[in-house]
């Protein structure tokens, strides 16, 4: 644990569903605060879902799902 820094993470999945990455967050608990939490986790999902498609060789991409 580092003090007077707050992390979130989101896995980066692959098509069988395990965890390939995590897409990290981190920042000062002033701007992570525990009422900011989800604003910050609904903007980082989908950029997520975006570096999993793009970590995909061309063969295994596929459109993201909505």
């Amino acid at each position: 644990m580092v003090y007077g820094v707050r992390t979130l993470a989101v896995p980066v999945l692959d098509g069988a569903g395990p965890a390939r990455f995590a897409l990290a967050v981190r920042t000062t608990p002033e701007v992570i605060t525990e009422a900011r939490t989800e604003w910050f986790l609904v903007r980082a999902r989908p950029s997520a879902r975006a570096l999993d498609a793009l970590l995909r060789s061309p063969a295994e991409r596929r459109p993201p799902a909505s």
